[in-house]
């Protein structure tokens, strides 16, 4: 909730947020394919980045830890 009233996203933007549109150092998002098919950028507040970054390295973590246990690729 945080992210989207900090930031402005509409909720389909928020849910379509991948962590490379995310610029940490610039505090900035790059919203990508908005209705109009163009991107655009919006700010992202210093009160909801350091969360941010501390949620975003801790997926890092388990996705390392999936990757050593083999569950790098899909299985049918």
């Amino acid at each position: 909730m945080k992210l989207l009233y900090g930031t402005g996203l509409g909720l389909n933007e928020a849910l379509n947020l991948r962590v490379k549109d995310v610029d940490f150092a610039q505090n900035q998002i790059t919203v990508c394919d908005t209705k109009g098919n163009e991107s655009r950028v919006t700010m992202l507040p210093e009160s909801i980045a350091e969360e941010l970054k501390i949620h975003v390295q801790g997926v890092k973590i388990i996705h390392q830890q999936d990757l050593e246990k083999g569950y790098d690729s899909i299985s049918r």
